[in-house]
């Protein structure tokens, strides 16, 4: 995600692409998901645990707020100049080197800002609409 209103690279698990409208919410500007990958859950979480190991030192830190904890998923623009298509690359690369069953939504459904048609059912049903193997 890149935040439309900061234009900083965000990432992250959802199980539900909806929830879009929740950054839309906090920051009161609309947002979209800019890519998004689909698989196995397992997968998902260890692409994104390889992804903060990796690159830990130019991540956004956690910060407190009106004292709770907020854990903020992304690049911080003071330590890098990584793009939401760097993201992707990496993610992309470590899906092919690892083998994972993980797809990448196809283009035609991006950015995405809340198309229902977009649901786990419909991907269940009719992956090829949806979803792009990475190879």
């Amino acid at each position: 995600m890149v935040m439309s209103h900061n234009l900083k690279v965000g990432f992250g698990i959802t199980k539900n692409p909806e929830r879009v409208d929740d950054y839309t919410a906090h920051c009161l500007e609309d947002q979209c998901f800019k890519f998004l990958f689909y698989g196995p859950v397992d997968e998902i979480e260890d692409i994104e645990e390889s992804f903060k190991q990796k690159h830990r030192k130019i991540l956004i830190e956690k910060i407190k707020r009106k004292s709770k904890k907020w854990r903020l998923e992304g690049i911080d623009p003071k330590k890098s100049s990584m793009s939401a298509e760097d993201v992707k690359a990496w993610a992309e690369e470590f899906i092919i080197s690892n083998k994972f069953k993980t797809q990448r939504v196809q283009d035609a459904w991006l950015p995405y800002s809340g198309d229902k048609r977009l649901s786990r059912k419909n991907i269940t049903i009719s992956p090829e609409l949806y979803l792009e193997k990475i190879y």
